[in-house]
């Protein structure tokens, strides 16, 4: 949940600190939510099937979304790059 809405344009996900020896905790497939108010329904704004993370230690990899102005976000990832585990070490909006 942000304080106040936004209208982001992309996002950012940066890989851990040891990705180089654990590349498999890499998120690969998930969903990107989100809703203005909180009584409204959540809805796609972005998804990937195929994120691709960089397999290096602290590296970024931005992603274009739909602009639109919202307020409460869920991001769900439903598939690693291959452990049982997932790691990022930071989510990032770029917003208008």
């Amino acid at each position: 949940m942000s304080k106040h809405p936004i209208t982001p344009t992309k996002y950012t996900l940066t890989t851990g600190n040891d990705t180089k020896d654990f590349a498999g905790r890499n998120p690969k497939k998930w969903e990107l939510y989100r809703k203005l108010h909180d009584t409204d329904r959540w809805t796609l704004l972005d998804s990937q099937d195929d994120g691709a993370l960089p397999a290096d230690n602290i590296q970024k990899k931005s992603f274009s979304c739909r602009e639109k102005e919202c307020q409460f976000f869920r991001f769900v990832i439903s598939e690693s790059a291959g452990d049982d585990l997932i790691q990022l070490s930071e989510f990032k909006f770029d917003i208008m």
